[in-house]
């Protein structure tokens, strides 16, 4: 029996992002005529966004910080974007939700924020 092999963590980042890559373009595709499918294409972008997140994270803690710096802060600030992405994304699911629900647009403004 052979031993397993050992994916490098800066392949199964890659490999990951490629495919959230993917995903994301896909996602922005679905369909968003109505405030129901609105809520359902952010509310997936979002989790997305999320997910990327959590793969920078994975590769800014394998970063050793003797790394390059500007190497080690790209990193940091692709995680932080996606981050900010993923934030942004869960409040625009949450306004179409409460728009989907029938709040007003001044209602959905206030369940916007408090996502």
């Amino acid at each position: 029996m052979s031993a397993p092999t050992l994916v490098p963590v800066p392949v199964l980042v890659d490999r990951a992002l490629d495919r959230l890559w993917r995903a994301k373009l896909a996602a922005f595709r679905l369909p968003y005529e109505t405030d129901a499918r609105s809520a359902a294409r952010a509310r997936t972008i979002a989790e997305l966004y999320g997910r990327e997140h959590r793969w920078w994270e994975v590769l800014s803690r394998h970063t050793s910080s003797e790394a390059r710096s500007a190497y080690r802060l790209a990193v940091i600030e692709a995680a932080a974007k996606a981050r900010g992405d993923a934030i942004f994304w869960t409040e625009t699911a949450a306004y179409w939700t409460a728009r989907a629900d029938g709040a007003t647009t001044a209602e959905a403004d206030a369940a916007r924020w408090s996502a």
